[in-house]
């Protein structure tokens, strides 16, 4: 088996941008306290190659992905990478620089897109890849995984109310959040010929948001920090610290007294909180590659297919009520912009009070998309671009917040005329490695939504793989993914699972299809649909590109 591996540091730029993931104005770069980096694994058995990369960024843009692709073909077109054998992925920081998607919604409060940070990830991302490719070496793969212990305070669910749920879980107590997770912590270890250890990937799901939104300094929070650790621990050696089941699970304490702790924790410092709670992943990591781990084989495999979810036909077995049903507009509830109470408060509930009350007077609207998004109190539309189901973005007055006041302006330029305002035409991805499927996922999905998708998954490959590894925050970004029964409670994580109550089914069918093409001969496969990604014109993306950035 042929391997390679890299580490190369981001070029950040220090500018006033937002930073990405709390969506809160005054969270601006004022200066840095980490570096960032991309990590790549090659992966290849002289046939089929396969790119593994790791970002310390919130998420992937499509662009992002895009143009990487682009410039690897006319650059270094050497490279074996395509769109399906290149999974591009982030560790989900929320303090890093913004502005590097084209869809409008994400760029309201960097403002706009920024093209100096787009630069700087797109670069470091392919020289990463053409280093790893360049300075590959034959070697194996092992598979090994480790539990955190219960009382290891690494991580505790978030949303306990929708976890309880689910008919399939035990119930949860408040006191016992940190059960209701995935404590098991998966891993790829690279070794050369002599067995030598040269690297590895993991995957354990947790929130990259022990830093909160007051902070103004860059960091690769508790991934990049347990990365760290264990490459100081074992020098010349490339480890890459990837997402799993995410979506509900949070790196503070949730509880009893939740509230009190997170004072506690602020008061301590964010940035030293995580640094610990990296310093746990890191324990664990390197207790896992003490471990003896099941060789992999050199079976390669790739497929994806880009897939419009507003229009998908949900198989009955992936549904709550053993029915068809179909996706249509995507849209955002109030619930998504009331934020979560300890990792990113969002709107006052006065806010969120005043805005359902409007909401429910003039959204005549709303009233069809009741099948599909049933309780959700439709704030936006992301699909038609409108709040309150007036036909148009800007609704409110500019002094209710900041960004709104970007969008209101963007809307009165035209920058916001063209297609969706999140991606709704997704890329889902499978690889393929020994037994073990990996599933890139455009969003973050939940604790009990992702274990279902991995048993729908490897029944669809059973016989062709063992295990699933879900991989959140993959090639794209479109919110969450929630089971049915959490999504009827619309806590934040429903309200930002926009394409409904079923949005997991359509998932789970779109999954189910790429596991059967990866069942054919690859002559056979269909092709990815690229083509039916939306393509914005360069007029509308000049209409928000390098807006001037407030002081911070």
């Amino acid at each position: 088996m042929i391997l390679g591996l890299s580490k190369i540091v981001i070029d950040t730029p220090i500018i006033p941008v937002a930073m990405k993931g709390y969506g809160d104005w005054k969270n601006r770069v004022k200066g840095k306290k980490t570096d960032l980096h991309v990590r790549c694994l090659y992966v290849n058995n002289e046939s089929t190659p396969i790119f593994f990369i790791n970002v310390e960024i919130l998420m992937i843009s499509p662009s992002l992905k895009r143009s990487v692709l682009k410039d690897l073909k006319a650059y270094f077109s050497e490279v074996p990478i395509t769109d399906t054998n290149l999974m591009l992925t982030s560790q989900h920081t929320h303090s890093a620089p913004s502005g590097y998607s084209e869809y409008a919604f994400h760029t309201f409060t960097t403002p706009a897109i920024s093209t100096v940070v787009f630069d700087a990830y797109k670069n470091a991302i392919i020289k990463a890849i053409v280093v790893a490719y360049q300075d590959s070496f034959e070697g194996s793969l092992s598979y090994v995984t480790g539990k955190f212990e219960d009382e290891v305070p690494v991580a505790w669910n978030r949303s306990i109310k929708p976890y309880n749920k689910n008919p399939e879980v035990e119930p949860i107590a408040e006191d016992k959040r940190n059960l209701a997770l995935d404590r098991t912590m998966r891993m790829l270890v690279a070794k050369d010929v002599n067995g030598k250890i040269k690297g590895s990937v993991n995957w354990f799901g947790v929130h990259a948001t022990c830093i909160g939104p007051k902070n103004k300094y860059i960091s690769f929070d508790n991934k990049g920090y347990a990365a760290q650790f264990l490459e100081n621990d074992f020098k010349e050696t490339i480890h890459l610290f990837a997402q799993g089941k995410s979506g509900d699970v949070s790196p503070h304490f949730h509880g009893p007294n939740m509230y009190a702790k997170r004072k506690e924790v602020a008061k301590k410092g964010d940035h030293l909180y995580a640094e610990e709670n990296g310093k746990l992943q890191y324990i664990k990591a390197k207790e896992i590659l003490a471990t003896r781990g099941k060789e992999l084989s050199e079976n390669l495999d790739a497929h994806l297919l880009y897939v419009d979810f507003t229009d998908v036909e949900i198989k009955p077995k992936y549904t709550i009520d053993d029915k068809p049903h179909h996706t249509t507009e995507a849209c955002i509830g109030a619930a998504m912009f009331r934020g979560t109470p300890i990792d990113g408060p969002g709107i006052s509930k006065l806010e969120a009070s005043l805005f359902i009350g409007i909401n429910n007077l003039v959204n005549k609207k709303a009233k069809a998309l009741k099948e599909v998004h049933g309780n959700k109190d439709i704030i936006l539309n992301v699909s038609t671009r409108e709040f309150l189901g007036r036909g148009k973005l800007n609704v409110f007055p500019n002094f209710i917040d900041p960004q709104i006041k970007v969008a209101n302006e963007m809307a009165k330029i035209g920058a916001v005329d063209e297609h969706s305002l999140v991606p709704t035409v997704l890329p889902i991805q499978l690889f393929i490695i020994g037994d073990i499927a990996i599933a890139g996922i455009p969003a973050e999905i939940t604790t009990v939504a992702g274990k279902r998708l991995e048993e729908s998954i490897l029944t669809t490959l059973e016989g062709k793989v063992n295990e699933v590894i879900i991989c959140n925050y993959a090639n794209s970004y479109v919110g969450y993914i929630t089971t049915t029964e959490e999504y009827d409670c619309q806590n934040y994580e429903g309200g930002h699972t926009i394409f409904g109550r079923h949005a997991l089914g359509a998932f789970q069918t779109i999954f189910n299809d790429v596991a059967e093409e990866l069942k054919l001969e690859r002559g056979k496969r269909s092709p990815s649909g690229i083509e039916n990604v939306p393509s914005f014109s360069k007029d509308q993306l000049s209409l928000r590109t390098d807006w001037e950035l407030p002081e911070v």
